[in-house]
């Protein structure tokens, strides 16, 4: 997934088992050394995600009707559990704005 930032969702099922849906998305240019936008859209139809102004993805999995928490990491993804060479790699964060939808 070389040239790809990749997006989680971590939830409960129905059933209360935590679940996982993950999802790349190949970015113009090098999006490990050049900067890049990511917004999340999320309101009553689902959580729209973006990267530089594009929508990429719409999706309603584990659609919470309450408060939630924004987790921004640099996670390495292990191929096979193998360490992958070089793993390691800054973060730079410029700025985190969040807003609240009006009614």
């Amino acid at each position: 997934h070389h040239g790809s930032v990749e997006r989680n969702m971590h939830y409960f099922d129905e059933t209360g088992h935590q679940r996982l849906h993950a999802k790349f998305i190949k970015v113009g240019g090098n999006p490990y050394e050049e900067f890049n936008t990511y917004a999340v859209k999320w309101d009553e139809k689902g959580y729209t995600f973006y990267v530089n102004g594009r929508e990429f993805d719409h999706n309603t999995f584990g659609l919470c009707h309450g408060s939630l928490y924004l987790c921004l990491c640099n996670y390495i993804r292990t191929v096979n559990d193998v360490s992958i060479d070089g793993d390691s790699a800054d973060f730079v964060v410029d700025y985190v704005r969040v807003y609240q939808l009006a009614e």
